[in-house]
Parts: structure tokens; sequence; C-alpha cells
């Protein structure tokens, strides 16, 4: 397993514990309080979260339910995850509007799974610098 713990800030809540894997796969990410759509392209992924392609309008905090395929575990994943932060698409090198979301439920044997198809990937790059 492979962990990177790239920090953005001093806070532990902002520490990165597994490595991001620039991805473009399908899925469905609803909403859990009124099964609203609010994703259906995952951009990167780790075994903890995603980043997801989205327009909707949703908050930091709001709960929701993600599938995917991942190709390299030749499988799908059902996960439930947390709003973790929303890019507005402002800033310099945003790519458009996202969701990033943390995963709140998994199961152990799909973590392991979900661990050794992105060990197969090559890990992302960093996109913004650190200021200082």
């Amino acid at each position: 397993m492979q962990h990177s713990t790239v920090s953005s800030g001093s806070s532990e809540n902002n520490r990165r514990v597994s490595a991001r894997r620039t991805v473009r796969m399908p899925c469905e990410a609803v909403r859990e309080r009124d099964f609203s759509l609010v994703g259906n392209v995952v951009l990167d992924l780790s075994s903890t979260g995603a980043l997801l392609r989205s327009s909707a309008k949703v908050l930091t905090g709001d709960s929701m339910i993600l599938s995917f395929f991942e190709p390299e575990a030749a499988r799908w994943f059902d996960v439930e995850a947390t709003v973790a932060r929303v890019v507005h698409g402002r800033r310099l090198g945003d790519g458009g509007r996202a969701v990033g979301v943390r995963f709140s439920a998994m199961a152990a044997q799909d973590k392991r799974a979900l661990e050794r198809a992105l060990n197969k990937r090559v890990p992302s790059l960093p996109k913004r610098r650190k200021v200082s």
C-alpha cells in the first residue's frame, strides 16, 4: 500500500493519507437526502475519496452515495461519502466545477481491492504550489 502524507496546512484534517490517481471514469453520485444526481464522472480517485465533475449545488457535509466501476479491479464499488469540498472552477488550473468527497463507509475488503487497483496506476501530480 502506497501512502502520501502531503500536508496542505497545519491542521491534521487537511492531511492526505492516500495517493490520488488521475482517472476519467463514469460514475453515479447521488445526494442521500433527495437522491438528486450530483456527479457522473470521477476525475481523481484514492482509497479514501474522489473528485467528481459536478455542476450541482451541494454543500460541504452533504451525504452521498457513489457508484463506480474501477477497470483495474474489474469490479463495481458502492460507497457512502461526504462532500469535503466544492471546487467552483474559478481558479487557474481548476478545470471546471467539481466536488471532492471523502468516503465515510466502505467494507474493508472493498478498500483493499481499491488500493490494489490504484497501486497499478500512476500517482497524480499536485496541481497547486504550496504558498509560504
